[in-house]
């Protein structure tokens, strides 16, 4: 691996971050010595999957519990643009959850999956470049803390409005992390 240091404590949000850091400036071709990245312009989440897959070392999965269940830290990634002041800003919304129609039902707020993704969040934001995509920043966002205080009511109306439609048979959305 072209990275220096080649494992971390899936335990420690700390090791995990500092880990990850070692992306920044980087392609993640380039890090994990892989010859390509499935494009994401064609099939949306493929460069998450193979963050996980090459990077991380873990099985790409669909569970309800954060990607690092120790840590209580969930992995995204995130297409940035450059905009023609040289600023970035991020390119499209941000999915955290999916509704998982069959047990929204049975949860509470309190108890949703939606909550144990929400802890923390490892994010990693990559820009592509002419060539390939680059990594330009990894951070760690503690939701709890900050974003999700600012935002609890949407959730919350949301969930609330998927719940009772759940219970009735329809339900209609997503919850999406867009901090515009």
């Amino acid at each position: 691996m072209h990275v220096e240091q080649t494992t971390y404590d899936a335990s420690s949000v700390e090791s995990i971050l500092r880990y990850a850091r070692q992306l920044e400036g980087t392609t993640l071709r380039d890090a994990c010595e892989i010859d390509e990245v499935a494009n994401p312009r064609k099939r949306r989440g493929s460069f998450g999957n193979a963050l996980e897959k090459y990077f991380f070392h873990y099985d790409i999965n669909n569970s309800p519990d954060a990607d690092f269940r120790e840590a209580e830290t969930e992995l995204k990634s995130t297409p940035l643009r450059k905009k023609k002041n040289g600023e970035f800003s991020a390119k499209e919304r941000l999915v955290i959850s999916k509704i998982n129609y069959m047990t929204v039902v049975d949860e509470t707020w309190e108890t949703s999956s939606l909550q144990k993704k929400l802890h923390k969040i490892l994010l990693v934001a990559r820009w592509a470049g002419l060539t390939d995509f680059i990594i330009r920043k990894v951070v760690s966002l503690p939701i709890v803390e900050r974003f999700r205080k600012r935002r609890q009511a949407r959730f919350l109306n949301e969930y609330r409005s998927n719940h009772a439609a759940g219970r009735h048979g329809k339900l209609r959305c997503s919850l999406e992390f867009s901090d515009r």
